[in-house]
């Protein structure tokens, strides 16, 4: 789903939740970026399940852990998701904290 060096890594520097119906994953909320005392939260809902709270109910599951852990919960977005936006804002989440997302694609 997200890329860490490992599976131990992600256990012991990450987070996330999952949400199944059966042995199908309908929702996630788990990290994709960690350090300096940060998590930042990647998050996904199949289209079926989508409009049902489930994202959010990933996402404050995520974020209660961070604080519980004692690290900063982060949420990335790309400009324009609309949605991103607005479950941030259901969570919680300020204007001020809300950072776009930039990216590269390097071509050798």
């Amino acid at each position: 789903m997200f890329e860490w060096s490992s599976r131990q890594a992600f256990l012991e520097q990450g987070a996330g939740f999952c949400l199944f119906r059966g042995e199908e994953m309908v929702s996630h909320s788990i990290s994709v970026l960690a350090g300096a005392g940060e998590l930042e939260i990647g998050i996904g809902t199949e289209q079926p399940y989508r409009r049902r709270g489930f994202a959010l109910l990933t996402a404050s599951a995520f974020v209660e852990l961070c604080l519980a852990r004692g690290l900063t919960p982060i949420w990335g977005r790309f400009p324009g998701n609309v949605t991103s936006y607005t479950l941030a804002k259901r969570r919680g989440f300020e204007d001020g904290l809300l950072f776009p997302i930039c990216f590269w694609e390097e071509r050798g």
